[in-house]
């Protein structure tokens, strides 16, 4: 038995063939191997001369591009009509196969080269796309074709030289063989890729649009292979970026899979009915949002949250909260799911949070928007899902090696802004006034309750103000205003009319203790113990809130409620007010401020030992002038 190969090619090395890797990989069961070389505009010639094998034997041809496709149909009838074995095995010149199969190949020859009936052996197709460990089985793309046909003058090339047909009409007879072909025409970079169809266009005569850089679009849309690819092949695919980020991204998201870690040489028996266009906007089936702050920082998130779920309608929408500020996020509307991340370095924390990823990593995300800046979070994006597009924030000049999209935090951009930028360059969407405002939904269950609660509260008899002393952060410098300053207030706003209630927690009810000295208590009342849903509540119905730069200020907003804002030590530009809506902000400049960064948490002044200057010298009459622009109190 003797066994012919034969191929077409021109400009190779132009268009980046693996022409030699294709002739080499079977070239060992080979008796002859026939190259077709057209005139070309490199040293194709020489390339295929180089492989110096008694077994080449080359035909130098002219191209007449204008026949089109069809031209590729003489050409390699050209080198067909050269083979004398009594097989001829084809490959095109991008395509290869595997040395594991060369014995079964040379034993079905042999099995079937005195069965007449059979006039062609049969391969599966392997059409890797944009990585050498993606493929596709869409429509368009055809699975199985004949590449060893029956060398005896009756079959020929056809159409645009990639089948062939009987010349009397009558059907071909085909075996299969079992084996796989792998075609790498579609593993170039972009550029060459562009080029590439370029070439095809100008063949075709089809119009193609070449200035465009070629994008392969989302591989994650289609199988992985797991197997190993022909040794010849090693070199390319060595030095291929797409297909090397690829095989990592791989390994990270399916390092325990039995078929990644035996390398089965395994093709999905599923074939799609449809195609699919990796250039489309498919809509992420999950998205987690990471926020692991104070009350605060975690409302100043929402705004993103409902911008996500505005690109990606219908996705699925996780938030990463820390223990204190889940009611903040709980009742949202956008979010899904809201999960809880410990802090705590306890064995009952760290538990909890192993089992949390456990949890995660099921969930397999699109996209991880990580909204802080410790790497400690951007590695647990990491570990939960290696495969999503990581969007973060990282500390001004540090890098961020685990975020695909980073944006670096400064204070004096606000935090709602450097998140939007965040979806602004990967989703290239813009960004209006309304985005920036901050979601909060009170409870069904609460809303049934209001009038009763409202009621108990005594808020319902009339116009009240709400001033909140507290601040959800107590470490240094103090954020809050002087309890001294709010009880005159309180007694100010109770000689006009209004009923006052003083907000906060249990924790601080020592500084609401000091405030309601002196005032009167039929008028003014303290407001602790109750749920966050309760105290969006009572914010929802009030005439307007003070208060400091805490979390109270942001559930105002949320609830639309006007708010006059006390900024000192805190940087006002990166948690202060934006976008639209009735606020007010006051705030004496000091040379010295703002100085939240570089004081030490376990101070209770300012660096020079003093309570803060800065929020003691706002006065009572600058808060009541704000009172009046925003609701015309006097």
């Amino acid at each position: 038995m003797k066994i012919s190969g034969f191929t077409i090619v021109k400009n190779a090395v132009k268009f980046h063939y693996p022409i030699v890797e294709s002739i080499q990989s079977i070239l060992p069961i080979c008796d002859e191997y026939i190259v077709a070389v057209g005139k070309s505009e490199d040293n194709t010639l020489d390339l295929i001369k180089s492989i110096n094998s008694p077994k080449i034997k080359i035909i130098e041809t002219e191209w007449d591009l204008s026949n089109g496709y069809s031209e590729l149909t003489r050409q390699t009838n050209i080198a067909l009509k050269a083979c004398s074995g009594d097989w001829a095995f084809y490959l095109q010149s991008d395509e290869v196969i595997h040395e594991a199969d060369l014995g079964k190949l040379k034993f079905l020859m042999q099995l079937y080269l005195n069965k007449p009936e059979v006039d062609a052996l049969r391969f599966r197709w392997l059409h890797f796309y944009g990585s050498h460990y993606r493929y596709r089985i869409d429509q368009g793309w055809y699975q199985k074709q004949e590449r060893i046909i029956r060398n005896n003058g009756t079959i020929e090339s056809y159409h645009d030289g990639f089948g062939f047909h009987r010349i009397d009409g009558k059907k071909l007879q085909i075996a299969d063989s079992f084996t796989y072909l792998y075609h790498y025409g579609w593993t170039y970079t972009p550029k060459q890729m562009t080029e590439r169809k370029f070439n095809q266009s100008v063949i075709w005569n089809k119009a193609f649009d070449h200035a465009n850089m070629y994008d392969y679009g989302n591989l994650n849309l289609f199988p992985v292979y797991w197997g190993s690819h022909p040794k010849v092949m090693t070199n390319i695919i060595a030095h291929n970026p797409l297909t090397q980020e690829d095989k990592q991204l791989i390994a990270r998201k399916h390092w325990w899979n039995p078929f990644y870690l035996l390398k089965v040489r395994l093709k999905t028996g599923r074939r799609m009915r449809m195609r699919i266009d990796p250039l489309a906007v498919y809509p992420p089936k999950r998205v987690l949002v990471i926020r692991v702050g104070n009350i605060g920082d975690v409302l100043m998130a929402t705004p993103v949250v409902r911008k996500l779920k505005n690109i990606l309608p219908g996705c699925c929408i996780d938030f990463l909260v820390s223990p204190h500020a889940k009611a903040a996020v709980t009742p949202n509307t956008y979010i899904n799911n809201v999960y809880v991340y410990e802090k705590s370095k306890r064995l009952a924390g760290k538990l909890k949070k192993f089992f949390l990823q456990q949890t995660l990593r099921h969930n397999h995300y699109d996209y991880c928007v990580v909204l802080e800046t410790h790497e400690q979070y951007h590695q647990f994006a990491q570990r939960i899902s290696p495969q999503a597009i990581k969007l973060g924030l990282r500390s001004k000049g540090t890098p961020a090696p685990l975020l695909n999209l980073s944006v670096e935090l400064t204070q004096d951009t606000h935090g709602i802004s450097h998140a939007f930028s965040l979806l602004e360059k990967q989703f290239q969407t813009t960004i209006d006034a309304d985005d920036y405002h901050i979601d909060y939904f009170v409870s069904d269950a609460t809303k049934a309750q209001a009038s009763r609660l409202l009621g108990e509260w005594g808020a319902d008899k009339g116009k009240y103000i709400i001033l909140h002393p507290g601040s959800s952060v107590p470490h240094v410098p103090y954020r809050g205003w002087v309890a001294a300053h709010f009880t005159q207030l309180a007694q100010w706003l109770n000689s006009h009319g209004y009923r006052v209630f003083i907000t906060g927690t249990h924790k601080e009810e020592p500084l609401i203790t000091r405030v309601l000295d002196g005032v009167d208590h039929q008028l003014t009342k303290p407001f602790m113990g109750h749920s966050f849903d309760e105290y969006a509540l009572l914010m929802q119905h009030a005439s307007a809130l003070v208060c400091a730069d805490t979390g109270a200020l942001h559930l105002g907003r949320a609830m639309n409620t006007p708010v006059v804002g006390l900024f000192g030590p805190t940087h006002m530009k990166h948690t202060g007010f934006i976008g639209t809506g009735p606020y007010k902000a006051i705030r004496n400049d000091f040379p010295c401020g703002p100085c939240i960064d570089n004081v030490p948490k376990d101070k209770q002044e300012c660096l020079n030992g003093q309570p803060p200057a800065c929020m003691q010298s706002i006065t009572v009459e600058q808060v009541i002038e704000a009172l009046h622009a925003l609701i015309g109190i006097k």
